[in-house]
C-alpha cells in the first residue's frame, strides 16, 4: 500500500527525514534542557510514541505519576518550566497537574484547561539537584473509548514537549 503526499505534507515529511523530529518544535529545542516525547519511555509511565496529522510527536501519560526525562541537567536556582501538551476534559473539565522535583521538597500545581495548553511556571532547584535530569508529573487517569479492536486505554494528559531554562 502506498501513501501519496503532496504539497506541504511532502515538504514536512522530507524535512522530518533530513532534519529530525525537532523541526516542528524549534521554540522548545532552543532551551538547554528539553523533554521531548521521543525521550520518554513506558517504564516511566508514558504510552507509546504517536504523531498528529502535522507529524508532531506526542505521548500520553499512562500512569498517574510519570517521570519527565530531560536531555540535559536542569539548571539549579530559579528556573522556568514550559510545559506544552493537550488534555481531554476528563476526568474533570479543569484539572491540576502536580509538578515535583524528585531531589527536593519543591512542588507546584498548575491548572490545565481542556484542549491544547502551553504553560509556564517558576521552578526552584536547590544546589543538591545540580545533576538532576528529571521532574515528576502527577495527573489522574481516565479511560478512553474502545477503538476498532475493542481495546481502551487509561490516559492522563498528552505531552508535546517541555523545557527548563534558568532565569
Amino acid at each position: 500500500r502506498r501513501l501519496a503526499l503532496d504539497g506541504s505534507d511532502a515538504e514536512i515529511v522530507a524535512r522530518w527525514c533530513t532534519e529530525g523530529l525537532a523541526l516542528v518544535r524549534p521554540e522548545l529545542t532552543e532551551a538547554g534542557a528539553t523533554a521531548l516525547p521521543e525521550l520518554q519511555s513506558a517504564a516511566d509511565g508514558w504510552s507509546y510514541l504517536e504523531f498528529d496529522r502535522d507529524l508532531v510527536p506526542n505521548r500520553w501519560s499512562s500512569a498517574e505519576e510519570v517521570t519527565l526525562r530531560f536531555s540535559a541537567p536542569l539548571p539549579t536556582g530559579s528556573a522556568r518550566l514550559r510545559l506544552v501538551g493537550y488534555r481531554e476534559p476528563r476526568p474533570a473539565r479543569i484539572q491540576a497537574i502536580r509538578v515535583r522535583v524528585p531531589c527536593a521538597k519543591w512542588g507546584a500545581d498548575v491548572e490545565l484547561p481542556p484542549g491544547l495548553f502551553d504553560r509556564e511556571l517558576a521552578v526552584e532547584l536547590p544546589g543538591r539537584c545540580r545533576d538532576a535530569t528529571t521532574l515528576v508529573l502527577e495527573h489522574p487517569l481516565w479511560k478512553s473509548e474502545a477503538d476498532a479492536s475493542g481495546a481502551s486505554r487509561e490516559l492522563g494528559f498528552q505531552l508535546r514537549g517541555a523545557a527548563v531554562t534558568g532565569r
